[in-house]
């Protein structure tokens, strides 16, 4: 993968392909040995597909490889996730088919606990994804308004709202672990996303 930038500022933009503001932490325990720790932020709303999409560098069909590093910013204060994906489709940009790119996600794991901004979940092996993105001048990616910029074409499932006592392994194969209000959203930006883009003969 390329190598990351270090600096703050870019890392503002990259979380979020947009702007970004803490604002508050929240913490669930989803077993004896595991916790997610989901943190708020102001960021970018879309409320239809064509408004992610005219934003857009690039719209690609991927699949993540498996390879992820845990990047750091600043003075260690912030950090997000670098992972390698292989791009199967192209339906915008200038990317091509069988290129592998790093693309920014604003999540981590450290130890048993996922660290995530407004519920995004990681993306997990041999399933495939649309991502909307915006190229960085390190040459990786970033998914525009996090949970806003990723689906799964795999599952056709709506998200459900998380409860704080569910199997944590459940809840981490849901592909958004967001709050009630965000979910309604999400669920109809996926709508659109699959009915357009999931061109599985």
């Amino acid at each position: 993968m390329k190598k990351a930038i270090t600096s703050l500022a870019v890392f503002t933009l990259i979380a979020t392909g947009g702007y970004f503001t803490f604002e508050h932490l929240n913490t669930t325990k989803a077993n004896n040995a595991t916790r997610v720790i989901s943190l708020s932020a102001t960021h970018p709303i879309f409320n239809d597909l064509e408004s992610i999409e005219d934003i857009a560098d690039s719209i690609i069909e991927v699949e993540f490889t498996g390879e992820r590093d845990t990047i750091s910013w600043g003075e260690g204060e912030y950090q997000n996730s670098l992972s390698e994906v292989k791009i199967n489709k192209v339906y915008k940009g200038e990317l091509k088919e069988g290129d592998l790119i790093g693309v920014y996600e604003p999540a981590y794991f450290e130890d048993d606990t996922l660290h995530t901004v407004e519920g995004y979940n990681l993306m997990s092996e041999n399933i495939r994804y649309i991502i909307f993105a915006k190229e960085f001048k390190d040459s990786n990616y970033s998914i525009i308004g996090m949970y806003q910029g990723k689906y799964d074409l795999d599952n056709r499932e709506k998200v459900t709202t998380q409860k704080t006592n569910s199997n944590y392994l459940l809840e981490l194969e849901s592909e958004y672990l967001g709050d009630e209000e965000n979910i309604k959203r999400f669920n109809k930006l996926k709508e659109q996303v699959v009915e357009k883009y999931n061109q599985e003969e």
